[in-house]
């Protein structure tokens, strides 16, 4: 029986987008669907590349369902347990371990996993590894970074990016502004309330600098009530200047001084900023007191649904989409897609050679440089139960709700309740 537990009941919107003609002398081409969870905007802009692969395959057609992030897994799921789904899944390497458990994902043919193997970064294949078996081609890979903006840095003296995290917390004070009547109109550090990786992966990324633990080896019990997790949790209290102000619309605005973001953000910022993006710059975490710096890291990937009939066509599409450099292109269509439209790092290290105009700019090379010392989520079964209860803690922490020693009980115990249903 799948596991369903704990996620709520969504209604979701599909977005069916038919991408090509029907093939000459009025043969019935062969219909690939996509489950993403691509924007209608994003939708617009990858049409282009599929309708590239239905010329150059007229007996294909290729269709897009679009579902709201927060409503996809469960769609899935749902979709699953209907008998309705697509042949692909563009999804979060996160889930892997229980679509595989569930029997979601085809395993790919041998050829297919050797290309993988071959032909991505290391941590990208991991990421979608389940049981010795790459399931699916990877397609973009995200660490975080400390994101600044160089005019408030200007303004408040502050000549160049924190290197430790007594420098972050001092910077962020000196960076929050408040007016007449104390409230503040300007905050040193934010992070995104309401989306669970917005607050998740910072807070992460403090704890694993800080020498702590998320889980157990076992990945059976909750670790992150430790001395290490406390002092790392309650750094991140003091530093988020006020849950009012949100790391993506108030930045964008002017009004928040330093993030930690994912490379994702540079085209996404650059878009809404216009001129004001050449005051944003990006900048190594700051070394926490043990001198550690770990950033977390999370990635996506194309897989095949096992009931698809269609497995040999899909598989070589996707094979031509995330590897092929077609018409003497040295980037792949994916690799494109994800680097001049997503504005995200992608995981194939040839697309990563040949963009190196935009990858090693002074905004992503920092993120480039960051894969070394990222850590990849950890992958459990109830992985996405387990990160919207932490979440919700720390942001009962940062409302004053709790207090961070509270917030790491609470959340110790509501976890490990999960994880024993599952281990």
């Amino acid at each position: 029986m799948m596991k369903v537990k704990g996620y709520l009941v969504v209604i979701v919107l599909l977005l069916s987008l038919g991408l090509s003609n029907v093939a000459a002398l009025g043969a019935s081409p062969k219909t690939i669907t996509i489950m993403a969870h691509w924007s209608q905007t994003q939708q617009e802009k990858v049409i282009p590349i599929l309708q590239e692969y239905e010329r150059l395959n007229p007996d294909v057609k290729i269709v897009v369902q679009g579902v709201p992030m927060k409503e996809f897994l469960k769609k899935i799921l749902v979709s699953r347990l209907g008998g309705d789904t697509p042949d692909i899944y563009h999804i979060y390497n996160l889930w892997m371990p229980q679509l595989v458990e569930n029997g979601v994902t085809a395993t790919p043919p041998k050829n297919i996993q050797a290309l993988i193997k071959k032909s991505f970064t290391l941590s990208a294949v991991q990421g979608v590894t389940q049981r010795g078996i790459p399931w699916g081609f990877p397609t973009e890979i995200n660490d975080y970074m400390l994101v600044y903006n160089k005019k408030l840095f200007a303004e408040a003296g502050i000549s160049g990016p924190p290197k430790t995290w007594t420098e972050l917390l001092a910077d962020a004070k000196k960076l929050t502004k408040k007016d007449a009547s104390g409230n503040i109109v300007q905050a040193g550090f934010a992070v995104r309330p309401g989306d669970i990786s917005g607050v998740f992966h910072p807070w992460m990324s403090l704890l694993w600098s800080n020498g702590g633990e998320f889980l157990s080896k076992d990945l059976k019990k909750a670790a992150f009530n430790s001395k290490k997790g406390l002092e790392a949790t309650e750094f991140f209290a003091d530093l988020v200047t006020s849950t009012q102000f949100s790391s993506v619309d108030d930045f964008i605005a002017g009004k928040v001084g330093m993030i930690i973001f994912a490379p994702w953000g540079r085209l996404y910022f650059q878009d809404r900023m216009g001129g004001n993006f050449n005051d944003v710059a990006t900048a190594a975490l700051p070394a926490s007191p043990t001198g550690g710096r770990v950033s977390v890291a999370y990635s996506w990937s194309y897989v095949v649904d096992k009931n698809s009939e269609k497995r040999p066509e899909v598989w070589q599409f996707l094979e031509w989409l995330s590897t092929k450099m077609a018409g003497g292109s040295a980037t792949s269509p994916m690799g494109h897609y994800l680097v001049d439209i997503l504005g995200a790092i992608p995981s194939l290290e040839k697309d990563i050679a040949s963009r190196s105009d935009i990858l090693g700019n002074n905004y992503n090379k920092p993120f480039i440089e960051g894969l070394k010392y990222a850590r990849t989520e950890p992958q459990l079964l109830p992985a996405e139960e387990v990160r919207v209860e932490m979440a919700k803690q720390l942001e009962a922490m940062l409302y004053k709700q709790k207090s961070a020693k509270q917030a790491l009980a609470d959340a110790e115990n509501k976890i490990n309740e999960i994880l024993a249903d599952y281990y």
